[in-house]
């Protein structure tokens, strides 16, 4: 059985690339944390993850994502309006849902668990108005507690595989955007082909695919599709493996020549930073970080660059150098 997604020349012409915090923040639930077994690869995650829970009320978050069900509710999942999305406006989004597109989810979840549903979901059906505030509260403090301090190297992950995709999509169209994404991932004749435990045929109609690098989807990919969504399929970023690998052991050569401040400040920036995301890897101020930053680009150490609503610092190839020298 499998998914066939009937992409024309118009849906070709439309394939866009995204990142999504509230993919991540899904799919770490569905996977990781609810069967570390099947997904070891995130175990230096998943450990830290569930101590870190611990006294926080998240219940309506996991009761919204069971165990026993195949899928993510589609409404905690939209497909990202831009490129680029902050977790807040994606949650804002979540939180916004229709009341009656809630209520379909929640229907669709009973009828997969045999007619029964969490403690949670019964609430959620029951009254969206009510508890879509609360689970908003719910996301925010699970996105802060386990994600949040991560985003900033999952996102360079992200940012280096859709380059790759994106520049195979440009030299060799879908035959060489497909070709890798995904063992389960076949294309051929204007049709990509997903290996699942079930049959779809979905057609675009010209509104072209959304792909989303999700690093909690390991090892395997999801689909959103239908009931007004833009069809969506996420898959493993390249170079995933590698994710939760330690840093380098610090020779302290660069904190005596630059300052300790400065060359914490270089060491994080491997991964583009906000200041505000700076600010708090490093426990430091934002004032007291966008001050060494502007040191560090007069130095032409440091770069600023806009990505979406946020201005990220990045280093320079002297930067880079300093740092593969010094470290």
């Amino acid at each position: 059985m499998a998914i066939h997604i009937h992409l024309s020349a118009d849906d070709l012409a439309e394939i866009r690339f995204a990142f999504s915090p509230v993919w991540e923040l899904g799919m770490s639930i569905k996977k990781a944390l609810a069967d570390p077994s099947k997904h070891a690869l995130h175990l230096p995650w998943v450990t830290p993850a569930r101590r870190d829970l611990e006294g926080h009320d998240v219940s309506l978050l996991l009761d919204l994502i069971p165990d026993a069900a195949h899928w993510v509710p589609d409404f905690l999942t939209p497909p990202p309006e831009t490129p680029f999305p902050e977790f807040e406006d994606e949650l804002e989004r979540v939180v916004s849902t229709s009341h009656d597109t809630v209520r379909t989810e929640m229907e669709l979840l009973r009828d997969e668990l045999g007619g029964s549903l969490t403690r949670g979901a019964e609430l959620m059906l029951e009254d969206p108005g009510r508890w879509l505030p609360v689970l908003g509260e719910q996301m925010q403090r699970y996105w802060k507690i386990t994600l949040e301090q991560h985003w900033p190297r999952i996102r360079a992950l992200h940012e280096g595989d859709v380059m790759y995709r994106a520049r195979a999509l440009a030299l060799g169209g879908a035959d060489a955007l497909f070709a890798d994404l995904h063992p389960s991932i076949t294309w051929h004749d204007g049709v990509v082909r997903i290996d699942k435990a079930y049959e779809a045929e979905i057609r675009p109609d010209g509104g072209g695919l959304v792909l989303i690098p999700v690093v909690f989807d390991w090892p395997g990919v999801a689909t959103l599709f239908g009931r007004g969504w833009q069809p969506t399929l996420s898959y493993s970023p390249r170079g995933i493996a590698d994710l939760w690998e330690p840093p380098a052991p610090r020779t302290g050569v660069m904190d005596d020549l630059i300052g300790g401040t400065r060359a914490d400040i270089l060491r994080v920036l491997d991964v583009p930073m906000t200041t505000s995301e700076l600010a708090a890897r490093l426990h430091l101020t934002p004032a007291a970080v966008s001050q060494q930053l502007g040191l560090l680009r007069r130095a032409g150490l440091v770069e600023a660059h806009r990505q979406g609503r946020g201005v990220y610092s990045a280093l320079t190839p002297t930067g880079h150098k300093l740092l593969e020298l010094l470290g």
